[in-house]
């Protein structure tokens, strides 16, 4: 499933109206609500009432002094999603890839492409709940914001779902341990670490191994596993010792998790070896 890094989803007081040139923006920070982590935003979701036939645009933007969206900056992250009924529901928008900083402020700007436009639910002092965000309102298709708070829309921000091959989610931290940083066993960024492992197993033994997975014997995907494992598993102890009894806890376990990653990438980059376990289908 995704990881909803920030999202204020309580209270639904009132609706306000966003079009082609009325334009509406929730402000909010990474860490506020969610893990205080970088990761890469893979979607957002916002609720609507009142919908039509309309295509909504979404946009992610970095924020000015005074908090306001920096349109004039261009959007970090983008998406569409066209409404087609008139029944008040949570959308999901798929955004383009965009890196989004922990401990950072963020603005999401909707508008729609007609003048009829679409609506989105709001908390009328969501603000005092979510404080490190704000509703800012647009006249003129962004060139100029008002504050609106303590309103606040109501909306999630997603990071990816997990999309390692060679092991699991649960592999990764289960080897990590359960004093491992809760952000860094967070799924979107484990995917990346594992996604990371793959493509140094993949270019150390000179094989894609994530393409032939499919075709593998289960002893073949074990060896893999292991390595795979290893390698994020180091990354997400690395990310944040302070949760382990000591320094010497942590650096145990990556000892012991380098040893086994190297000795595992020794046997699959050994081309004898490799065609064995490869033509072991």
């Amino acid at each position: 499933m995704v990881s909803a890094f920030e999202k204020y989803v309580t209270g639904n007081d009132a609706t306000l109206e966003f079009t082609n040139t009325a334009w509406i923006a929730t402000t909010f920070t990474i860490g506020h609500v969610g893990d205080n982590v970088n990761f890469n935003v893979s979607s957002v979701d916002i609720a609507l009432d009142d919908l039509r036939d309309d295509i909504c645009t979404a946009g992610i933007y970095n924020v000015k002094p005074d908090g306001s969206p920096d349109i004039a900056a261009g959007a970090i992250s983008t998406g569409t999603f066209t409404t087609t009924t008139t029944t008040p529901a949570w959308i999901n928008i798929t955004m383009s890839l965009g890196t989004l900083k922990a401990s950072t402020m963020y603005a999401l700007v909707l508008s729609a492409s007609d003048a009829t436009g679409l609506d989105w639910k709001y908390d009328a002092n969501g603000g005092l709940t979510y404080t490190e965000g704000d509703l800012w309102t647009s006249a003129d298709s962004g060139a100029s914001w008002a504050n609106q708070s303590p309103a606040l829309p109501l909306f999630q921000i997603n990071g990816g779902d997990y999309a390692g091959t060679l092991c699991t989610l649960a592999d990764a931290r289960n080897k990590a341990g359960a004093n491992a940083a809760a952000g860094a066993v967070n799924e979107s960024i484990a995917s990346d670490y594992v996604r990371q492992a793959e493509g140094t197993i993949n270019a150390v033994t000179r094989f894609n191994w994530v393409d032939a997975y499919t075709s593998l014997t289960d002893d073949v995907k074990f060896i893999l596993n292991d390595v795979a494992s290893n390698l994020a598993a180091i990354y997400m102890i690395t990310y944040d010792m302070s949760g382990f009894t000591d320094r010497v806890e942590a650096e145990t376990m990556i000892n012991v998790y380098r040893d086994a990653a190297l000795r595992g990438l020794g046997i699959l980059k050994n081309q004898a070896v490799k065609t064995f376990i490869v033509g072991d289908t």
